[in-house]
């Protein structure tokens, strides 16, 4: 009762009292107690309070009782877990479109018999392009799981990049693993429950065996990137790719760690062209994204340095022989303007990559060009049932556009740091691991009755199409997101205290 009660209070409401949540619900009553208005005892009401608080979604707590949260803290990489929330939400509507099936054919491309969509258009269709979205995943995590330790590393403190890069190898596989296998035990309630596939025979404990098998080849890391349909949750084939990756990355940056800075970024890229060229595309986007994070902190170095020049320098008085000093300036803004609009060119390029549509890319003006010139060994790979191995080279190079523009565009930065994509980073791995139990538990009900509102999804219209897509999208996003929100603050963030808990009592 303990732990139950430091979820519902400490965790959920860290400044919250009994007094603060019976004046909340009291408010909500109309100012009546709700331990007298239903004559249970003062115990068990504030129990039910706790119960009932801890349900709501986190944004409706904040906006109930602001007054139990603290202001949410930004930090230096908190816009790209902006993007991630971005990306996950997308791989969710992503999956949601596959089930659907309205949308996989890009625009002008008449092989469905109807009149195609606005929302099959460049740039549009990137809210349900969830393939590249995953690639992006990985380009994040590379950069979030090497920031520190290559700063270390720059500061030459090798005893804490030591014990940092050690903390990381320990907590990996508990932060991967731990909250898949509550996601996936999950559903095996759900199977015994009968809300979701077909159960394995031979009873309970037969089930609980066939989990345990299925959680022991998600935990296999040694077939690298590789693709695995995985039972109870397939979407979970991504956690055996980001415990490989991450292990490389970690083994790269300790074997680059005394090189020189420029030998490091140079060598990173050697070893980025030899994973290329092996048709390695996870370890890319790892690298990749530790090759980022070295420059980002280049240029936060030489920001800081900047700063201290300028606030150390000087007053000069020019005389008139010196260059007018509003003339600097101005070279200086053209030069930034110039560098800010490659940047959003190079994010608007690789959105447009990021529209990849599932079918008949040949047909796609312009991303019949990449196909036909997609580097090997991709292109003699070719296209399987759920992967496009020739937009592989494209998807790593859109993924490393995207996570470098948002590193080099404060606008967007602000964009990502705003509340509602943080908490869509907030909720990002519970949302990425809820929304399949979801879909196929709860996923046939509700589109149900939102299919049988057209004659057949063969002859239906543009416009009864768009309504059964976007309609099935808010009826199942709802619970999803809710499920999600529930998911990160009673699994996931207790996950990570108990990964580091753990860490804490096995270390000296």
């Amino acid at each position: 009762m303990d732990f139950f009660k430091r979820t519902l209070t400490s965790s959920l409401h860290p400044s919250a009292t009994d007094e603060d949540l019976e004046t909340l619900l009291k408010a909500e009553d109309g100012g009546t107690s709700f331990s007298t208005k239903y004559g249970l005892p003062t115990t068990a009401s504030r129990f039910i309070k706790k119960i009932v608080l801890a349900i709501l979604p986190n944004p409706i707590q904040r906006r109930l009782a602001p007054h139990f949260y603290k202001p949410s803290r930004i930090h230096s990489t908190s816009y790209l877990d902006g993007l991630r929330g971005i990306a996950s939400f997308i791989v969710f509507v992503h999956h949601f479109t596959n089930w659907v099936n309205p949308y996989l054919a890009y625009y002008g491309v008449d092989n469905e018999k109807r009149p195609s969509s606005l929302v099959q258009l460049p740039f549009v269709r990137v809210i349900y392009s969830g393939r590249p979205m995953v690639h992006v995943f990985f380009v994040i995590s590379g950069f979030v799981l090497s920031r520190k330790p290559l700063r270390l590393a720059r500061a030459h403190k090798f005893d804490e990049l030591h014990k940092t890069l050690s903390s990381s190898v320990f907590r990996r596989s508990i932060r991967l693993y731990l909250p898949a296998a509550f996601s996936t035990f999950f559903v095996l309630l759900l199977i015994r429950a009968g809300w979701a596939r077909q159960p394995v025979d031979g009873g309970f404990l037969a089930q609980v065996g066939d989990w345990t098998s299925a959680m022991f080849d998600m935990t296999k890391p040694w077939q690298w990137d590789v693709i695995q349909n995985l039972r109870y949750d397939m979407h979970t084939w991504t956690l055996p790719v980001e415990m490989s990756m991450s292990m490389l990355l970690f083994v790269t940056i300790t074997g680059l760690s005394r090189c020189k800075v420029p030998i490091r970024l140079g060598m990173m890229i050697m070893i980025m062209l030899y994973c290329f060229q092996s048709g390695r595309w996870a370890a890319v986007e790892f690298l990749g994204g530790a090759w980022i994070a070295e420059v980002d902190l280049i240029q936060e170095e030489r920001a800081t340095n900047a700063g201290n020049l300028q606030s150390t320098a000087p007053v000069e008085h020019l005389d008139g022989d010196q260059l007018n000093p509003t003339e600097l300036p101005k070279a200086a803004t053209w030069s930034g303007l110039c560098w800010t609009l490659l940047w959003w060119l190079q994010l608007a390029i690789a959105l447009w990559i990021c529209g990849w549509p599932n079918h008949d890319v040949e047909k796609a003006p312009g991303l019949a060009w990449l196909v036909k010139h997609a580097p090997e060994p991709y292109f003699s790979l070719g296209e399987e049932h759920y992967t496009d191995w020739r937009a592989t080279p494209w998807y790593i190079l859109a993924s490393l556009q995207i996570v470098f523009a948002c590193q080099q565009l404060p606008p967007l930065q602000r964009f990502l740091t705003t509340g509602p994509i943080q908490y869509l980073a907030s909720i990002s791995f519970a949302l990425y691991l809820m929304h399949g139990p979801l879909f196929d538990s709860i996923g046939g009900k509700i589109m149900t009755p939102i299919l049988h509102s057209v004659t057949s999804m063969d002859e239906a219209g543009v416009w009864e199409l768009f309504f059964v897509w976007i309609a099935g999208l808010f009826a199942l996003g709802i619970p999803c997101l809710w499920a999600a929100d529930l998911f990160w603050r009673f699994i996931d963030r207790p996950c990570v205290d108990f990964a580091r808990w753990v860490e804490s009592k096995c270390t000296d």
